[in-house]
C-alpha cells in the first residue's frame, strides 16, 4: 500500500480542514501556488485587479489558496488580508462587514509588514470612514444600484441619501489617492463564495466590482465556477459574461491524476488502522482490489480524507469477523457511492447465491435485471470490478463466470463477503445465533492439545456459545449449549 513516497500522514487524518503550509502538501502543489503567487505579485494593479481561483467542490481550492497566501506573505511589499463571507449570514451582514473586516485586519500590527505598516494603518482608517459613509446605503432597497453608480433611486431614498452621496464620492477619491501612493499592494483573499446564497453571491460581486478599481488592491476570489455563474445569471445577462468583465486572471485547480492518490490512500490506511484488531488481510488479493476497486472510486483529497476518517470505526465494529480487504473496498464504496452500497442489503441472495447452470441475460428474472441495471447506473462504470472482486457468485448476472456451491466453504474460511453469512454480519453487525466470535474460535483451536489452555480458552467463550462441535477448526464450530457436545468448563 506504499510506494515509498514521503507523506505527511497527520494531514490526512485532520478531517476536512484545508492545509495551511507546504509541509502538509500531499499533492505537490506548492510549485503551482508559487507560480500563482508570482503572477498575482507581477500583474498590474494600477487600477486594481481581480483574480480567480476556480475548482469543483473537494478539488483542494482552499488548500491551494492557503499555499498561495503563504507565498505572498513572505514578500515585504504585499499585505495579505483574508475575508470569508461564509462567516456572515445574509446580505446585510455581508455588506456591513466587508470593509470593516479588511480595515480591522489592516489595523492589526502583528501581521503588518514594516514597509507597509504606516500606510496600512492610514488605509484602514480611511476604509473605516468609507464603510461608515456607505452605512446609510446598506439597508435601503435598491442600494445595490447606487453602489454601482446608477442615477435612479426611489424618491424617499434619494432624500435620505442627499449630501451623503457627495461624501461617499469624496471619500472614494481620497482613498483612491492614498492607495495609489501605497509602496506595495494589498491582496484580499475571498474564499467560500460558492457556499453563499444566490443573492449573497450577487451582492459580493457587486462589492468587488465597486472596489475592484481601487489602485494596488488585488482581489483573489475562490469559487466553483458553475455555482457562481448560475447565481450571476439574471435574465439576458449570462453569469459567465459577468465574470469575464470582472475577473482579470483566472486559474482552474488542475484535476488530480488518480495515481497521485495511491500513496496518499496507502499510507493513510496504514496510519488509520494502526493498533486496531483487524480481520485477515490477504496480501495476494489486496493489489487487485486496491487498483481496480478502491483507487478508481476517488478523485479528490477531500473524499480520501472522508474515507480515512470512517475506516477505523467500521473496522472496529466488525471485530475481525470480515476480511480486511473486503472491508476496505466496501467502505470506499459506502463513502463514495452510498446509494450503490445501500443496494447490497436488499440483494444479499443475488450477490452470494451460487449456481451450477450458466444463465444468460434473457434467462434472468426481472429482479435480477433490475439489480444489474441499478447497480451499473449507480456505480458509473465501476460495477463489474466490484462484483468480480467482492461478489464473484454474482458475476453470472453481468455476463461473467459461474461459481458453484463448492466455492462457499473457501469464501467462508477466508471471511469474504462473497459468503452469505459473512455478508450478513457485515451488513447487520450481528453474529448468527449460537456462533461465537472468531477470536474465541481461533483461541480454542490454538489450544487443542493443551488441556489447561483449552479449558481457559473455552472459559472465554461468551454465553450462549460455550459448547463445541467436533470440528473445532471450522468458523462455525462453536455452537449453542443445546448441541449436547462437550460441557461448558467451570470458570
Amino acid at each position: 500500500m506504499d510506494d515509498g513516497a514521503s507523506i505527511n500522514v497527520n494531514s490526512l487524518l485532520n478531517g476536512d480542514d484545508p492545509i495551511e503550509d507546504a509541509s502538509e502538501d500531499l499533492l505537490q502543489r506548492s510549485g503551482l501556488a508559487d507560480a500563482f503567487a508570482a503572477e498575482i505579485h507581477r500583474t498590474s494593479a494600477k487600477h486594481g485587479a481581480v483574480v480567480a481561483l476556480t475548482g469543483k467542490w473537494g478539488s483542494g481550492k482552499t488548500s491551494l489558496l492557503n499555499l498561495t497566501a503563504s507565498a505572498l506573505e513572505s514578500l515585504d511589499d504585499v499585505q495579505v488580508v483574508k475575508f470569508n463571507p461564509w462567516f456572515f449570514s445574509g446580505t446585510d451582514q455581508l455588506m456591513r462587514f466587508f470593509f470593516d473586516e479588511i480595515a480591522g485586519q489592516l489595523r492589526d500590527e502583528r501581521g503588518l509588514k514594516d514597509r507597509l505598516k504606516s500606510a496600512s494603518r492610514t488605509v484602514a482608517e480611511r476604509l473605516g470612514r468609507y464603510s461608515s459613509a456607505l452605512s446609510p446605503l446598506k439597508f435601503i432597497p435598491g442600494a445595490g444600484a447606487v453602489l454601482e453608480g446608477a442615477s435612479a433611486v426611489a424618491t424617499g431614498a434619494s432624500k435620505l441619501l442627499g449630501e451623503e452621496q457627495e461624501t461617499i464620492h469624496q471619500q472614494r477619491a481620497e482613498l483612491t489617492a492614498l492607495l495609489a501612493a501605497l509602496p506595495g499592494r494589498i491582496v484580499v483573499f475571498v474564499d467560500d463564495i460558492d457556499r453563499l446564497s444566490q443573492q449573497e453571491i450577487r451582492d459580493l460581486f457587486r462589492l468587488v466590482r465597486l472596489t475592484g478599481s481601487f489602485p494596488n488592491i488585488v482581489y483573489v476570489l475562490c469559487f466553483d465556477r458553475s455555482v457562481v455563474e448560475r447565481a450571476l445569471t439574471d435574465g439576458a445577462v449570462e453569469g459567465s459574461a459577468y465574470l469575464e468583465k470582472i475577473v482579470k486572471i483566472a486559474m482552474d485547480v488542475p484535476p488530480l491524476p488518480t495515481q497521485a492518490l495511491s500513496p496518499v490512500i496507502g499510507q493513510g490506511l496504514a496510519e488509520a488502522l494502526d493498533g486496531i484488531d483487524v480481520g485477515p488481510f490477504d496480501e495476494a488479493r489486496w493489489p487487485d482490489m486496491f487498483v481496480q476497486v478502491v483507487l478508481p472510486l476517488f478523485s479528490t483529497i477531500r473524499d480520501v480524507k472522508r474515507y480515512l476518517a470512517s475506516v477505523p470505526l467500521t473496522v472496529r465494529s466488525l471485530r475481525a469477523e470480515v476480511s480486511l480487504v473486503d472491508v476496505l473496498a466496501l467502505e470506499a464504496l459506502r463513502v463514495r457511492y452510498p446509494a450503490a452500497h445501500d443496494l447490497l442489503l436488499a440483494s444479499v441472495d443475488l450477490l452470494t447465491g451460487t449456481s451450477t447452470i450458466y444463465q444468460r441475460d434473457n434467462g434472468q428474472t426481472p429482479r435480477e435485471k433490475a439489480f444489474v441495471e441499478d447497480f451499473t447506473l449507480l456505480l458509473d462504470g465501476h460495477a463489474q470490478s466490484v462484483i468480480r472482486l467482492l461478489f464473484p457468485a454474482a458475476e453470472r448476472l453481468f455476463g461473467g463466470s459461474n461459481y458453484g456451491s463448492d466455492w462457499v466453504p473457501a469464501w467462508e474460511q477466508d471471511r469474504r463477503v462473497a459468503c452469505r453469512s459473512v455478508l450478513d454480519f457485515y451488513l447487520h453487525r450481528q453474529l448468527p445465533a449460537g456462533r461465537a466470535p472468531i477470536r474465541c474460535i481461533e483461541s480454542v483451536a490454538g489450544a487443542i492439545g493443551d488441556e489447561s489452555a483449552l479449558t481457559e480458552a473455552l472459559g472465554q467463550v461468551p454465553d450462549p456459545c460455550w459448547t463445541m462441535s467436533s470440528s473445532v477448526l471450522s468458523p462455525t464450530s462453536v455452537m449453542c449449549p443445546r448441541s449436547r457436545c462437550c460441557p461448558r468448563p467451570k470458570r
